[in-house]
């Protein structure tokens, strides 16, 4: 894009195709962050439910989900790199070098 004309239609068609596709990769990573920021909140979600209405063998089953609930799910691409705001950031710092 460095050697293209800033009027030509070429560099205007380049720089589209940039944006959507930063556009894309954001739009993942947003999600992956959405969902480990709201795995982080079911734990406490079930501790505050009405404990002494629950029938034992549901209580077992609860604390074993908060217990599960105590390590947040994290989205990744390919087990490689973890989508979240951060790793969107650090895509955005390479490409603006």
């Amino acid at each position: 894009m460095l050697t293209k004309n800033l009027l030509s239609l070429e560099f205007a068609w380049c720089s589209s195709y940039l944006g959507c596709m930063l556009m894309q990769i954001y739009l993942y990573c947003w999600f992956g962050n959405e969902v480990t920021l709201k795995s982080t909140e079911i734990g406490s979600a079930v501790y505050e439910t009405n404990w002494p209405m629950i029938p034992a063998d549901l209580m077992k089953t609860l604390l074993m989900i908060i217990t599960r609930a105590k390590r947040p799910i994290k989205i990744t691409s390919g087990h490689i790199v973890t989508l979240s705001n951060e790793s969107f950031m650090k895509v955005r710092k390479i490409i603006s070098r």
